[in-house]
């Protein structure tokens, strides 16, 4: 989204700008989303941990890489997030209205 400059020491030549995380954003949206739209209810809290490593393992792994400052990992598993929540919102509410009677 913005032509932030990746760190100048980064192992890997990526050639597309810093901010935000792209890698981050994905892990956060795939696994939160998987969680509150898959798993059953009682066991949606220890899932939603699961997902949280993995979010929180690819942003480590982006910054060890360096090929993205904190905050661009930061910033993209904070949108990633909610990016999951809000669709997850918007399948429940298409979910309920198609499970609701005509003319209710």
């Amino acid at each position: 989204l913005y032509a932030r400059p990746r760190p100048s020491d980064a192992l890997l030549d990526v050639p597309t700008p810093s901010f935000p995380s792209a890698h981050a954003t994905d892990a956060a949206v795939l696994g939160i989303t998987l969680v509150l739209l898959l798993a059953p209810a009682r066991r949606r809290r220890r899932w939603l941990g699961v997902a949280v490593v993995y979010a929180l393992v690819m942003a480590w792994s982006r910054t060890a890489l360096r090929v993205h400052w904190l905050s661009d990992v930061v910033a993209g598993s904070m949108w990633g997030a909610a990016a999951a929540l809000w669709s997850v919102l918007v399948m429940g509410r298409a979910r309920a209205e198609a499970e609701s009677p005509p003319g209710a």
